[in-house]
Order: C-alpha cells, then sequence, then structure tokens
C-alpha cells in the first residue's frame, strides 16, 4: 500500500485578532471595508483588497520575533494566471528573500502540495508548500494585473503539520446537499442553487510527549478555538484539499488503553465541516 502522507494547515502569521494579537497586519492599500485583517476571517465574503486597479500591491505581517513558516493557502482570490511572489524579511523589507516568484496556475489538476507552482485545488483555493522559514517578517506580493484589475484575496500562511502515517489521518468525508426548495401552489417544486457541504472526522493517535504537543497545538488550540484549517488527506492529491471549521459537538485527547492501538499514548478524533463552500463544490 503507498503511504499517505496528510497535511493540515490552521496556523496563520496574518491572524493579528485571534492568534496572533502581536502581530501588526497592513497592505499597501487598505479601502474601507477590504482592510488588510479580513485576510485571515476565513470567510469567502471577507477579503484584503487594493484599491488602485493594475498596480503593484502587498500584504505583510511582521512578528516583533522570529517565526517559522512553511506553507500558504490563497482561498478565494483572483489571481490565476497572475504573478504572485511571497517574500520574507529579518529588516522589514530592507533586505529581502524572496520564497516564491512566479504566475499561479490557470486550471484547476491534480498536483502535489511541493509542486514547483503549488496546486490549483478544485474548490479554488491555490495551495503551497516551500521549505520552512523562519524572518521576522512576511508579505504577499501581487504583480501588476492588467488593466482594471485589482487584486482581492483572503487566506492562511503559517507553519503546517505533516503526518508520515497513514492510519492517522481522517476517516473518508460524506458530503451533504444545500439547496432552498420551496412547492409552488402548481405544486411544482422549486429549488435555488445548490452546494455540496464536506464533512469529516480527523482521528489522530499520539506515540510520545512531541507528538501530543504537536497535535494539542494545531488541532486542540488552533483549530479547536475556531481557526479555519486546510486539509489536504494525500499530499500527493492536493487538489482535493479542503478548508474547513470545527464540527459541532466536544472533541480533545484522552487516554487510551485498548487492544486496536496498544502503542497510543493518547488519542483523539476531531470532527470537521467544510467552511463555506463555493460555487465550485
Amino acid at each position: 500500500m503507498p503511504l499517505i502522507t496528510p497535511f493540515f494547515l490552521t496556523d496563520n502569521l496574518f491572524d493579528s485578532v485571534v492568534q496572533y494579537p502581536s502581530h501588526t497586519v497592513v497592505a499597501e492599500e487598505e479601502p474601507s471595508g477590504f482592510e488588510a485583517h479580513r485576510f485571515s476571517a476565513g470567510r469567502r465574503d471577507q477579503h484584503a483588497q487594493a484599491s488602485t486597479a493594475n498596480s503593484d500591491w502587498w500584504i505583510k505581517s511582521s512578528f516583533g520575533v522570529p517565526r517559522a513558516f512553511d506553507a500558504i493557502a490563497i482561498w478565494d482570490h483572483n489571481l490565476s494566471g497572475k504573478t504572485v511572489r511571497i517574500e520574507c524579511s529579518d529588516d522589514d523589507f530592507t533586505t529581502t528573500q524572496t520564497i516564491f516568484n512566479a504566475a499561479l496556475p490557470t486550471a484547476k489538476g491534480a498536483g502535489d502540495i511541493d509542486d514547483d507552482f503549488g496546486v490549483y485545488c478544485e474548490n479554488g483555493m491555490w495551495l503551497k508548500r516551500f521549505p520552512i522559514r523562519t524572518a521576522n517578517a512576511v508579505r504577499i506580493y501581487s504583480v501588476a494585473m492588467g488593466a482594471g484589475l485589482k487584486p482581492s484575496i483572503n487566506g492562511l500562511l503559517g507553519l503546517s503539520l505533516g503526518l508520515n502515517q497513514f492510519e492517522k489521518p481522517y476517516m473518508p468525508s460524506d458530503t451533504e446537499l444545500i439547496a432552498s426548495e420551496q412547492m409552488a401552489e402548481s405544486g411544482w417544486i422549486g429549488r435555488g442553487p445548490r452546494r455540496t457541504k464536506r464533512f469529516g472526522s480527523i482521528q489522530v493517535k499520539t506515540r510520545g510527549p512531541f507528538e501530543y504537543d504537536q497535535f494539542r497545538y494545531h488541532f486542540e488550540q488552533r483549530f479547536g478555538g475556531g481557526a479555519p484549517m486546510v486539509i489536504v488527506f494525500d499530499d500527493s492529491q492536493a487538489e482535493r484539499a479542503v478548508m474547513v471549521q470545527r464540527g459541532p459537538g466536544r472533541f480533545g485527547f484522552k487516554a487510551m488503553n485498548n487492544t486496536e492501538w496498544p502503542d497510543a499514548l493518547r488519542v483523539a478524533e476531531f470532527p470537521w465541516q467544510e467552511q463555506d463552500p463555493g460555487e465550485s463544490q
């Protein structure tokens, strides 16, 4: 059986409201209703956006202390086919290190999360993992897009969690059809726009204290605290990635002593549901 290696991203260095209130998040332009902090709101109807068309634009997060990061997800955006740079710096971009500099893919298709140009996922998200970097600031830089066009984006950038044991990540997801129906007097049933929403559960077991601390940080503290999460069930099939929120009910770790997972220190199950499924679903 080929090794399935899942990937999770919920850490977001641009979230200065909940996750990192000490960070300073600003953009080159911040028109009313599209301020920089909206980038990390975790909703399709919230974007950071430029006000000037066909002009270079950036959004930046400054940390105050060095932070590590290795992944970006631009969830809802209009940057397909446009040049984007991911940059970091230790001196507020007097000196700049370039992590990524290329035009984003124009077509959705199969791909690996480590592909040179990232992956344009089935749900419209652009996703890429890169070698881990540590810096005092990071920014997403959009090169002038063309006449009448201005960037509008939201998403996550932070430190991901990757697993290399196939029994850990998930149960297969279910879907629910979301639609509004109404019956007319004639007996015909009218139905509005349809969306499919995905549901699932992440099952994990930990074999040691370090592994437990990783899961506790990413799942219990970040995801459990209400932060959105990107799930890639297999990093070689990243096009199937989904943006999720915590599902209803309680979840957390517990001590384990059973015959199914005898080597587990603790086990947990984290239910999830898709966050704002888009038109492509």
